[in-house]
């Protein structure tokens, strides 16, 4: 079993299959051994009181997959069940030898779709799957769901796209276990795929390091064992070398967006914090974060000097589509800061603006949707896509939230954040995680690796906050509250 540091498209994953087989002279059957023995091994170390199983296969590679754990298990004991629901007449390859060898071990395929199993194996559909499964296919899904057993998903849920993490048909298969093989599906670890995987488990089937070395893939960040930090203050640090952080938002309604945001940098570590916002909420800073310097503003006069005495910008916690938020908005901008983080409000009135280089935008889907000029759910279907785009027409870094965060700059992806925790779907959790990214912006050299350290830290805070308390229980004030923690 291989930890997973990076993930793949699916014509990734056929791309390292193939270099395997032709460089290296690894045959497709012996794959499809390995990875079939290798379900079947993590099937009995997961389910261990598990003595019935049923494979639903198709009629590809991943059928294949599923014909080897089914002669396996047959050969270890099992009572086995199959479920053919592809035409076997249309096997090929490695494919229908490895049918012919489960046939050889006493395995007899059935069309029934109402035998029960203590585990169900999903061997329908592979990486290659483009569209909605057809109709017997979403048919055999249902019986799988409706068994009562356990699922185990080879390779990936069937139903899920294997690059995009996207459902393509309204019920996919709802695994509790995926293993995949060669490299891991980044369909696994973003959008629908995280709802779908449930424990994911690599195996890389023995193939060669230098197969990898010929497919980039991208960068997979466990926030739970992410090297990325923040630099150690030395023993002689004051409070001008750990970054200057100005936070501008807090419209009339959405004040503590920008309390939020102001408290979070300063528990992330930054040497000061000041506040731009409504004179109306001065007070109410002053109460609840008195380290803060809150300053009222009126108009974007009012913030000229703060822009141009800060190390990092933050603006848009708070920001509405008022005059007063379009007056920060504007301030901030025309002075162009240095360094500059953007969220919430200011996403929502960033259509008229340029933004100076490196600027780390966070939006979430509804937010990257208004900036494209599309729907939440657009986004949501193919998320890599969206945050390619919108970080190539804005030339920015981008992370956009939600269960498997992406990071982008200027058109590319850089990594996916293995965080899908729902103790963060909470008002405010965003506007914690833009402290947190100022910061991050002001103590490391690299916008990227800010980004990537801010997420990291995020979703650090969350997942022990979740330890603490229930997931509904969580609010945004518990992550701030976990920062100190981590930093």
């Amino acid at each position: 079993m291989s930890a997973i540091e990076r993930v793949y498209t699916g014509e990734e994953c056929r791309r390292l299959d193939r270099l395997a087989i032709e460089e290296f002279g690894i045959s497709g059957i012996d794959l499809m051994n390995r990875a079939g023995r290798f379900a079947l091994d993590q099937l009995q170390c997961h389910f261990p009181q598990a003595r019935s199983i049923k494979v639903i296969a198709g009629s590809g590679n991943n059928a294949g997959d599923g014909y080897v754990l089914a002669g396996t298990a047959k050969v270890r004991g099992f009572q086995v069940a199959l479920q053919q629901v592809g035409d076997p007449d249309r096997l090929v390859g490695d494919a229908k030898r490895a049918w012919q060898w489960m046939l050889d071990q006493g395995v007899e395929p059935t069309a029934t779709t109402d035998c029960a199993a203590d585990v169900f194996v999903d061997a329908l559909l592979g990486t290659g799957t483009s569209g909605p499964p057809r109709p017997n296919y979403q048919q055999a899904i249902h019986g799988m769901l409706r068994g009562g057993g356990k699922i185990l998903a080879l390779d990936l849920p069937s139903g899920i796209d294997a690059s995009t993490g996207k459902a393509m048909s309204e019920q996919p298969v709802v695994a509790d276990l995926t293993c995949t093989f060669v490299g891991a599906k980044r369909g696994l670890f973003t959008g629908d795929g995280v709802d779908c995987a449930g424990n994911v488990k690599l195996s890389e089937l023995g193939i060669p390091k230098d197969v990898f070395n010929q497919v980039a893939g991208l960068e997979l960040i466990d926030p739970e064992k992410s090297n990325y930090c923040l630099p150690k203050r030395k023993p002689s640090s004051h409070k001008n070398q750990l970054g200057h952080v100005l936070v501008v938002g807090g419209d009339l309604g959405s004040g503590g967006a920008a309390i939020l945001a102001a408290e979070a940098a300063l528990r992330t570590g930054a040497g000061l914090v000041t506040a731009a916002t409504r004179p109306q909420h001065v007070s109410a800073f002053l109460a609840r974060c008195p380290e803060v310097m809150v300053m009222g503003a009126d108009s974007e006069k009012d913030i000229a000097g703060l822009v141009e005495s800060a190390d990092v910008v933050a603006v848009g916690p708070g920001l509405r589509e008022s005059a007063w938020s379009q007056s920060m908005l504007a301030g901030v901008l025309s002075r162009g800061p240095g360094r500059l983080v953007v969220d919430a409000g200011a996403l929502r009135l960033l259509k008229e603006h340029s933004l100076p280089p490196d600027s780390i935008l966070t939006p979430h889907p509804g937010e990257a949707g208004h900036l494209l000029s599309m729907t939440s759910s657009q986004i949501q279907s193919n998320r890599p896509a969206a945050i390619e785009r919108l970080t190539r027409e804005l030339r920015c870094i981008g992370i956009l939230k939600g269960a498997g965060s992406l990071i982008a700059e200027k058109g590319e992806l850089i990594a996916l954040v293995r965080c899908s925790n729902p103790s963060l779907a909470t008002a405010g959790s965003g506007d914690v995680l833009t402290g947190i990214v100022a910061t991050a912006h002001a103590q490391l050299d690299s916008s990227v690796d800010a980004a990537k350290t801010a997420v990291a830290v995020h979703c650090r805070a969350g997942n022990e906050a979740a330890r603490l308390l229930a997931d509904r229980s969580v609010v945004a004030g518990d992550l701030i509250n976990n920062i100190r923690h981590l930093v």
